[in-house]
């Protein structure tokens, strides 16, 4: 018998790693003895769209050799305008037309055109580029390829991890057959640690501070990009994962 493993999966800056961690610490899966059963990300990439499942693994031994139906994946999603604030703070391998000054930049300035965004999974590969319409296009399309995917996978609000932390993680561990340790731990500092790429990434104070605020939640927007916006993010999506569009962001 083949044993399950727990993988996280989510677009950039949803909170993936802090997942793994969170589950190392916290949760082991029944019958492991060497390792808690809790994988760094899905054999496919964690940042992958649902849809390479079967057709795209990494490079290490395991992500290589294991069973992909052995994996339940985490997958974590984060609140589309705070996930658009954190993309402009941390864009990874997405590429836009954007600035400091001027982001999310999700309209083009004379013709009110969508700004397209570029994912470059292999910068020498252009067959492994994702185009989507904007920025919320992304959002969108990549959640809903795992809401509406045939394999089994379990989606976790990050805001849920960073606020109900104890319960989210003691709800994930169970779904998956595995049992808590003694005593639950909680990450206080940055779960990226403090590599150059995440130096300004939240601790859990200032996450919860950022995360906890309506004012932040729009924070950087132009009335342009929030008009686009509420036009355009999935209404299917934000009922599901219980977020609202809030239109009276727009001053």
């Amino acid at each position: 018998e083949e044993q399950a493993w727990l993988a996280p999966a989510g677009l950039f800056n949803t909170g993936t790693h802090l997942v793994s961690l969170d589950l190392t610490k916290n949760c082991h899966l029944h019958k492991r003895q060497n390792t808690s059963g809790v994988a760094d990300q899905v054999p496919w990439g964690k940042h992958r769209p649902a849809t390479v499942r079967l057709k795209h693994r990494n490079d290490t031994d395991w992500e290589r050799s294991v069973n992909i139906t052995t994996i339940l994946p985490i997958v974590t999603v984060k609140d589309p305008y705070h996930w658009m604030g954190s993309m402009c703070r941390h864009p990874y391998i997405a590429f836009w037309p954007h600035t400091r000054q001027n982001c999310p930049n999700l309209l083009r300035e004379n013709d009110d055109t969508a700004i397209e965004v570029q994912v470059k999974y292999n910068r020498t590969n252009s067959s492994q580029t994702v185009k989507h319409e904007s920025l919320v296009g992304m959002w969108n399309d990549f959640n809903k390829l795992y809401v509406d995917a045939s394999f089994p996978r379990l989606i976790v609000r990050y805001e849920d991890l960073l606020f109900h932390h104890d319960y989210v993680v003691s709800k994930v561990c169970e779904c998956a057959g595995g049992s808590l340790r003694p005593a639950m731990k909680i990450l206080k500092n940055n779960a990226k640690g403090i590599q150059q790429a995440h130096a300004s990434a939240n601790d859990l104070k200032s996450a919860i501070m950022r995360y906890g605020s309506i004012e932040k939640r729009g924070e950087g927007f132009s009335d342009r990009d929030l008009s686009f916006a509420e036009s355009k993010i999935s209404k299917e999506l934000m009922d599901l994962f219980g977020y609202k569009i809030e239109s009276n962001l727009i001053q």
